[in-house]
């Protein structure tokens, strides 16, 4: 044998029948064609590839269509490499093989650019101008830029999300491919975020929303970036969305607190902000960590109760 197809069949976890791995009988070569290798998509697909592989390399008839399926098996799972050019073929075909692995992984680096730009493009318009640098969306800097102020709401409606269109197809995926995928679009969208690029970070959210759709991360993560854009709505579906889920998430309850903060319903805001710190401090509490209370959520309630109409402000005796 040529190569060691069972192999790569094994590692991509084929379950035709017959067992893991081995081909249900004989692949009806008559089936396959170019324009089949071009229909095939994702990993599933990459399953039964490795079959035909090994199928054509048994038949030894069809050099060139054999040629073309390691080539898509090479777009639909790079790490397929080692086993395909580690036959004894010639040496322009292994060269051939891993030139078509250069090429397809500067297309995708390519394709990566080309969202972005769109997502920039699609994003363009006035921006309300940052009070303060943004630190990053996780970590111990965390707390430091959620508590930068929130503006009162302006007049008129919200401009739309940018949008980027291509969201990936989940149906095409293992469910591990879908978390890694959501993972990927989250952390775009963090990077654009600590950029104060607050659209983009919105698009890039939303994809990842798009493959895993209750994630509360990303949600609190897109309410924010939706609070600096001043679309206070969307902020507000996106934490109620995770106020579902969990009454108590105390992000949330902070979001939702600065929202109304936002639209001037100060009270509101410090009844929220204050079941936040309590919801912070629950948690703190359940970690075993300090501090036990949230500095900044602190500083926004005194803030607030400042600005209360005195009649409103609490008593202090």
């Amino acid at each position: 044998m040529a190569m060691d197809a069972v192999d790569l069949a094994n590692t991509l976890g084929s379950d035709i029948s017959g067992g893991r791995g081995h081909v249900a009988g004989p692949v009806d070569l008559s089936e396959v064609d170019f324009e089949w290798v071009e229909r095939l998509r994702g990993r599933k697909d990459a399953r039964r590839l490795a079959e035909v592989i090994l199928a054509l390399e048994q038949d030894g008839g069809f050099p060139d269509l054999l040629k073309a399926c390691k080539k898509k098996m090479l777009e639909l799972d790079p790490t397929s490499a080692p086993a395909l050019v580690s036959a004894p073929v010639s040496r322009s075909e292994k060269e051939d093989m891993l030139a078509d692995l250069a090429s397809w992984s500067a297309a995708t680096k390519a394709r990566e650019a080309s969202l972005r730009e769109q997502a920039s493009a699609a994003a363009a318009g006035p921006r309300a101008p940052s009070q303060r640098p943004t630190p990053p969306v996780r970590g111990h800097t965390d707390s430091a830029f959620e508590d930068a102020p929130v503006k009162p709401a302006s007049a008129g409606v919200a401009k739309p999300t940018a949008q980027l269109g291509q969201e990936l197809d989940a149906s095409t995926l293992l469910p591990e491919e879908v978390a890694a995928a959501a993972l990927l679009e989250k952390e775009k969208g963090n990077e654009c975020f600590r950029a104060r690029e607050y659209d983009e970070s919105v698009v890039f959210y939303t994809r990842s929303l798009h493959l895993s759709p209750t994630d509360p991360a990303v949600l609190n993560n897109r309410a924010l970036a939706f609070l600096r854009l001043q679309q206070l709505d969307s902020a507000l579906n996106d934490v109620a969305l995770v106020l579902q889920q969990d009454p108590s998430n105390w992000k949330a309850l902070w979001r939702r607190g600065q929202v109304h903060e936002a639209r001037l319903f100060l009270e509101r805001a410090i009844d929220d902000m204050k079941l936040a710190a309590q919801g912070y401090t629950a948690a703190a509490d359940a970690a075993h960590t300090t501090p036990r209370e949230h500095p900044d959520i602190a500083k926004n309630i005194r803030k607030l109760e400042k600005q209360l109409p005195s009649s409103s402000a609490p008593s202090t005796t």
